[in-house]
C-alpha cells in the first residue's frame, strides 16, 4: 500500500499504475486463490492492530451484486 500511495501522491500514474499491479499479483490473486481453495471454514482474516476478524467464504466471491462497503465497516 505504501507504494500505491507514494506515486499517488506525487502524481506518478505509471508508478501507481505498476504499484497497483504489484498489489493485485502479490496479495489479491493469492488471496483469491486460496478463497478458491478454502473448505467449509472459509478464511479468516485478522486485524493485528484492532483485534477485528472478518471470515471468508468461497461463495462471496460471487456476492458482486451486493453494494459496496468498505474493509473498516465490514470489521466493525
Amino acid at each position: 500500500m505504501d507504494d500505491l500511495t507514494h506515486a499517488g501522491q506525487y502524481g506518478d500514474a505509471y508508478g501507481w499504475r505498476e504499484a497497483l499491479r504489484g498489489l493485485e499479483r502479490d496479495w489479491f490473486a493469492p488471496l483469491q486463490d486460496a478463497l478458491r481453495r478454502s473448505g467449509p471454514g472459509g478464511l479468516i482474516l485478522n486485524d493485528p492492530v484492532n483485534g477485528k476478524t472478518l471470515r471468508l467464504h468461497a461463495s462471496d466471491a460471487w456476492k458482486f451484486w451486493r453494494r459496496r462497503r468498505d474493509l473498516v465497516s465490514m470489521l466493525a
